[in-house]
């Protein structure tokens, strides 16, 4: 590690110590944040300094005061958090989250940020009403591998919790502020095709909202899905699609967005973010803000 990189590690550990695991806000990427002592993957982030700065840089071009905007699997409330800085308290966002530590801390960096204008669902988003059980470790505060679909061959370091499951579409009715968002995110570990499967049908067509999808081979195959099932949601004539390839195999944490492949195997990388730009009017005028973000000529613009 480089030396300016391991004093700043060592004067965050520093803080992370006098903090006596009290909440406290810090800033990455220009977006305020919050460190959850206890929470190892709170401090991680909090420690490297990293986050999701090419999706960060994407809601930056494109979100404006007053939109709507959802985050489905809000975890540490990374993407919420960019949210309320970029709309300035003028607009709403629905955090969905299952887990019942995480969404009380999204509740905890709501009154350390101000955050105005948010709504936290604590239930797993999917095609269905019902109880379900989500598998987490066993103190609720290792974020990173929760999900519905666990890996068998870890079983002794999670334990399942019953929680709720409801559809986005049912969600949108009890929020109708979000009912055609600006923008949507959604990471929840293999659950993404049924989450999809249950959300509002004009999220999909070509004024609907710019979509951030996490594609984890890995975890879909966990959930009897794959990859496919979440590219048929996007079609061509309503999305321009990119990839955003993370950890890649070859080493690194990013590379840089590019165009789907004809016959995409989703094999350089451990998983992926879906980047899809809606072609519709509404957000014309915004499709020309990204040339900095997916620079290449197929953007529709």
């Amino acid at each position: 590690m480089p030396l300016g990189q391991r004093l700043r590690v060592n004067l965050r550990q520093h803080r992370l110590h006098c903090a006596n695991d009290r909440p406290f806000a810090y800033r990455i990427a220009g977006f305020p944040f919050v460190c959850i002592p206890g929470f190892p993957d709170s401090e991680d982030v909090y420690l490297t300094g990293e986050a999701d700065e090419p999706e960060f840089s994407l809601w930056r071009a494109w979100l404006e005061p007053g939109d709507a905007v959802v985050d489905v699997g809000a975890n540490l409330g990374l993407y919420t958090a960019c949210a309320c800085h970029l709309l300035h308290g003028r607009g709403a966002i629905l955090a969905v989250e299952a887990s019942p530590e995480l969404a009380k801390n999204l509740k905890t960096c709501a009154t350390l940020l101000g955050w105005r204008g948010v709504e936290i669902e604590a239930v797993a988003a999917s095609d269905e009403a019902a109880d379900v059980a989500l598998f987490a470790a066993p103190s609720g505060r290792g974020t990173g591998g929760q999900t519905l679909y666990r890996d068998r061959s870890r079983n002794s370091e999670y334990v399942p919790r019953t929680v709720p499951m409801a559809t986005l579409a049912a969600m949108v009715g009890r929020h109708p502020a979000v009912t055609l968002p600006a923008a949507v995110k959604l990471d929840i570990e293999g659950a993404e095709v049924r989450a999809l499967r249950g959300a509002p049908d004009g999220w999909f067509a070509p004024d609907g909202p710019l979509w951030i999808v996490e594609i984890n081979p890995g975890a879909l195959a966990r959930a009897g899905e794959s990859p496919a099932g979440i590219m048929e949601r996007f079609r061509e004539s309503a999305f321009a699609c990119r990839l955003l390839p993370q950890y890649p195999h070859a080493g690194g944490r990013t590379l840089p967005a590019r165009p789907v492949a004809a016959r995409e195997t989703f094999s350089e990388a451990l998983f992926y973010n879906l980047l899809a730009v809606p072609r519709g009017d509404r957000f014309a005028a915004r499709r020309r803000r990204l040339k900095h973000c997916l620079p290449d000529a197929s953007l529709p613009l």
